[in-house]
């Protein structure tokens, strides 16, 4: 496909609007969407039930839809839980420098901007929640990156999501797996919260039900429909269909429509596609959810489940039988009343009314002879229900829950609990686990990337910025006592040293998740840590043998009271030490060092020559 022009754009939307077009998936990925939401909220799901037309009455099925509480919202959440756990897997590296930022000032800056891509959440946290979200619930919708207006003279753009849902991307074309175009349709209510204040303000206060948009190398055009109020107002040469260069109306099909032309500067579309999960059944035009081979068990659960609550309600309790006496009503006669109408006492029942409820009780006068007792049980009599039934049904909704999460995952363990009672079984069964989970890690990353480039690029922040997101084929969620059990392992067998540093950093990186301060002086103290990889014996060793004024020794000896002193001196100028440039770091440290090693050569004047630290 040639690329799009602005005018080549422009003829392309209006052929789109003019003749109402929608890409050939269009009516596959939308009842997906559908389908997908209404199982993982819980929401609307009376349209998903079907009525047994053999057996079932109208009536019926309406009563059963009021009983029946669906769970698949609580099964679907299950499944997609473990996701969450990816931007915190110890199996991800996070990397994001500028080449030559000696004091972080430009990464600093940027990560500023990052930090408030979400409002006041990052944009790691945005994918980390509802990326994911959109991956599961509807994978063929689109993340645009937009900003608003601002001065480039004195301050940077500031980017946002903007979510495209599948009923929303209504025209794209790929090739060879990449974007060339999207065309999006915003329809807008009329009233507050309805029109949103971007859109008023690019159109000077005026009413806007709809917006076409194309997103396109290096631009987005934008076609409002205006209300019929507001185009009568309008100038009455408005060119119609055959659109003019210059031209900020047009009229398709007898409705008005405001052009807007954006430049984004940037030389490829800010929009991505959240599903990562290629349909087979499109060829792979289009995506499914990561959940797909869940969804004919789910769809099983909602008949199971509303069958089960209904015999829970009709049939799962005790059926009371008794002897009534008449209806004692006047003029009852069977339930009937002389003019034919029913009893309104004994509802035409000709019996007289009981309590109906486990609250209310019967209650009969005390017999003053005791001959004339009755033998309650031959009054009223509580008949139990066959249970199997019910057993049945609740064992086979147990299963489908566990068919779901082994469809998804190949595992059946997902809990502490089973890992503890097979351990071996487990383990097998978890690698399975975080194979499932893979595929999705490596999406996630290439949204991130996507993320950081068309973030960076909007904000003109790219020239010398490196950024990875890196997840490794081992890709697994250990817990802290995972890795410290893994550590003591290591540590039994006498592994290399190098293999306990990794551990110990996956610790701390979970330890410090929600703390990225800590762990930024973590990081610095074990890059500079003398002895690092040495046990406690062979440290011992070193210090007895090499001289008191070793530069490694005092380094070794007065550790913590050398980083707490370069915290303190630098943050007296405001700068935070663990975000200088490395080598500025190492300076710093050789030189209180060499401040150390000078007092105690004046404290220790009979110290040999020989002795002093080499420079």
């Amino acid at each position: 496909m040639k690329k799009l022009t602005t005018n080549s754009a422009i003829l392309l939307l209006i052929d789109i609007i003019k003749k109402a077009k929608r890409h050939r998936d269009y009516s596959r990925v939308t009842k997906m969407a559908d389908t997908l939401q209404k199982l993982i909220t819980g929401e609307n799901m009376d349209t998903l039930m079907r009525r047994f037309d053999l057996r079932e009455s109208e009536e019926q099925f309406k009563q059963r839809k009021r009983i029946t509480m669906h769970i698949t919202g609580t099964v679907s959440q299950n499944l997609i839980k473990p996701s969450y756990e990816i931007p915190r897997s110890n199996g991800i590296q996070r990397v994001l420098q500028y080449e030559g930022d000696i004091e972080y000032e430009r990464l600093n800056e940027f990560e500023g901007i990052l930090n408030k891509f979400w409002g006041d959440m990052s944009m790691d946290d945005y994918l980390g929640d509802r990326w994911i979200d959109l991956a599961y619930s509807d994978p063929n919708s689109f993340i645009v990156y937009e900003w608003g207006a601002f001065d480039n003279k004195k301050e940077r753009a500031l980017p946002y999501p903007f979510e495209v849902s599948a009923h929303e991307a209504i025209y794209y074309r790929f090739d060879n797996n990449i974007l060339k175009f999207l065309v999006v349709l915003n329809e807008f209510e009329k009233g507050a919260g309805g029109i949103p204040e971007r859109v008023q303000e690019q159109n000077e206060g005026k009413t806007v039900r709809k917006r076409y948009t194309i997103y396109f190398e290096g631009y987005a055009i934008t076609f409002d429909e205006l209300d019929d109020e507001t185009a009568e107002k309008l100038p009455p040469n408005i060119v119609k269909e055959d659109y003019k260069e210059g031209a900020k109306y047009i009229d398709i099909k007898g409705r008005t429509y405001a052009i807007g032309i954006n430049d984004s500067g940037l030389d490829f579309i800010p929009a991505i596609r959240v599903g990562f999960r290629r349909d087979l059944a499109t060829r792979a035009r289009t995506c499914i959810s990561p959940i797909n081979e869940a969804i004919p068990i789910l769809m099983k659960t909602i008949k199971a489940n509303s069958e089960f609550d209904l015999t829970m309600a009709l049939h799962a309790h005790p059926q009371r039988l008794q002897y009534l006496p008449e209806c004692e009503a006047e003029n009852c006669n069977g339930g009937r009343l002389p003019g034919g109408d029913s009893c309104l006492v004994c509802k035409g029942t000709g019996l007289k009314q009981t309590p109906t409820t486990a609250q209310e009780s019967i209650t009969l006068k005390m017999p003053r002879d005791k001959e004339d007792i009755v033998a309650l049980d031959n009054i009223v009599k509580y008949v139990s229900p066959v249970v199997e039934l019910a057993v049945f049904q609740e064992g086979y909704i147990s299963r489908l829950t566990y068919w779901c999460k082994e469809a998804i995952y190949n595992s059946m363990v997902f809990t502490r609990k089973e890992i503890a009672e097979t351990a071996t079984g487990a383990n097998i069964d978890l690698q399975y686990f975080y194979t499932a989970l893979y595929p999705m890690a490596k999406a996630f990353a290439k949204a991130w990337g996507f993320s950081v480039m068309t973030i960076s690029g909007i904000t003109d922040m790219t020239k010398d910025l490196t950024y990875k997101y890196i997840v490794n084929r081992d890709f697994k969620m250990k817990s802290l006592n995972d890795l410290y059990n893994d550590l003591k392992l290591v540590s039994d067998s006498r592994a290399d040293s190098f293999v306990k540093d990794g551990i110990q950093d996956d610790i701390a990186r979970i330890m410090y998740t929600d703390n990225p301060t800590a762990y930024k002086k973590y990081k610095v103290m074990r890059e500079f840590y003398p002895y690092s990889g040495k046990s406690k014996e062979e440290v011992a060793m070193i210090i007895a043998t090499v001289p008191p004024l070793d530069f490694g020794r005092i380094l070794w000896e007065s550790y913590g009271w050398i980083f707490g002193e370069l915290e303190r001196k630098y943050n007296k100028s405001n700068k935070n030490f663990y975000d200088l440039n490395r080598s500025l770091q190492w300076g710093a440290i050789q030189k209180e060092v060499e401040k150390i090693i000078k007092s105690r050569e004046e404290e220790l004047p009979n110290i040999r020559e020989d002795e002093k630290p080499t420079e």
